[in-house]
């Protein structure tokens, strides 16, 4: 596995305390990547199923296409800014 290999090559010269550290760090970026991945994975099938069925599949009310438009405006600004913030914190 690439990211084994590569995380063993740098822990070899490190003490336990900083090896534990990198781990831990490396581990919390790959947890938040999955994390991220999976809710972007629910905001686009709210965003598909609210549009097929014509109504928001939070609250089960029925919108127009005006209201649709919008509504999938705001989530993939959401999207935008969640990505934003986890490349950029």
């Amino acid at each position: 596995m690439k990211i084994k290999a590569e995380l063993t090559d740098d822990l070899e010269n490190m003490s336990y305390q900083e090896a534990l550290e990198t781990v831990s760090v490396e581990l919390n970026i790959r947890r938040n990547d999955v994390l991220l991945g999976q809710a972007n994975q629910v905001y686009e099938n709210l965003i598909k199923v609210s549009k097929e069925k014509k109504k928001c599949q939070a609250c089960c009310r029925g919108m127009d296409d005006q209201e649709l438009a919008i509504m999938e405006g705001t989530v993939c600004a959401l999207i935008s800014i969640t990505w934003r913030d986890q490349v950029m914190p």
